[in-house]
């Protein structure tokens, strides 16, 4: 049986249009584990009404908005005490448009730990991002001024540039957290989502866990999903969405990447610049 994890936070026509996806075109065992991250009422009110009766839809209701990181894991960790011998991770905002989970399946290894599928943006834009392992460079070339050396040096990028969206890839990182598939086993093995992050670098975090144990990413191009990217955080505002990227890069690099004091002194510096010269432009920055 496979698990997928759906987080919610105030998005109930994007929640149900996922969920109906899901049911009209995953063809294998599965159970959804509908985590709701301390919504408004009325939305969890909807939520009861819609799904109280499914019984292939577990609806988990928090008291505490814990984040990407900590919403995921009551699902995660339910699912696998439940049995689940696979966890798919998608977004309320995604739409599948075919079986994912049976394509995406057939790529998990003993070398690959986490498949991601091929993404659109609405737009039918590309979407789906493969993160290099997040590293020093990575860290300091987020940050302007140094942002700006990335157009002159382009392998200093965070995501790797691919050519051939078509193609299956396979490579040390991380694809996009919006929607990939890993196995339980692997979960237990490298732990949860840091849940010390309430938002952001997720990604990096679970790309530094797998290179830990010496294992891969996988980009599957023949699962399809198309997500409309941020539908959740825009709900609550750019301020506390750049506090939580800045806060929870910086601790990504700190705590995953074995830096050196300097190293730790120059990015704390940089950030904290940079979210200080933003909070000058924008009000709703100094709220958080």
């Amino acid at each position: 049986m496979t698990g997928i994890v759906v987080l919610n936070y105030n998005t109930y026509d994007a929640t149900i249009e996922c969920i109906s996806a899901i049911e009209k075109r995953i063809k294998c065992e599965y159970k959804i584990y509908l985590v709701d991250n301390a919504s408004e009422e009325s939305c969890k009110d909807k939520l009861k009404n819609k799904y109280s009766s499914n019984c292939n839809v577990n609806t988990i209701f928090l008291d505490k908005n814990l984040g990407y990181s900590g919403g995921n894991n009551v699902g995660i960790s339910t699912a696998i005490n439940e049995g689940a011998s696979e966890i798919l991770i998608l977004n309320s905002d995604v739409i599948i448009l075919n079986d994912i989970v049976s394509i995406m399946k057939k790529e998990l290894s003993s070398m690959v730990a986490i498949v991601g599928p091929k993404i659109y943006t609405p737009m039918r834009e590309n979407g789906q991002f493969l993160r290099k392992n997040y590293t020093f460079a990575s860290a300091l070339t987020d940050k302007k001024p140094f942002y700006y050396v990335r157009k002159i040096f382009p392998k200093l990028d965070s995501c790797y540039s691919v050519k051939n969206w078509d193609a299956s890839i396979t490579f040390e990182g991380m694809v996009s957290g919006c929607c990939f598939l890993i196995s339980s086993d692997v979960f237990k093995q490298i732990g949860l989502f840091d849940d010390n992050v309430f938002l952001y670098a997720e990604e990096y975090i679970l790309g530094k866990k797998l290179q830990n144990v010496n294992l891969m990413a996988c980009y599957c191009p023949e699962a399809i999903i198309v997500h409309n990217h941020g539908a959740s955080t825009r709900k609550i505002g750019n301020g506390f969405s750049d506090y939580h990227r800045y806060a929870s890069l910086y601790y990504c690099f700190k705590r995953y990447c074995n830096p050196s004091k300097y190293q730790v002194n120059t990015i704390r510096f940089l950030t904290l610049t940079n979210f200080f010269l933003k909070s000058f432009f924008h009000p709703d920055f100094k709220e958080n």
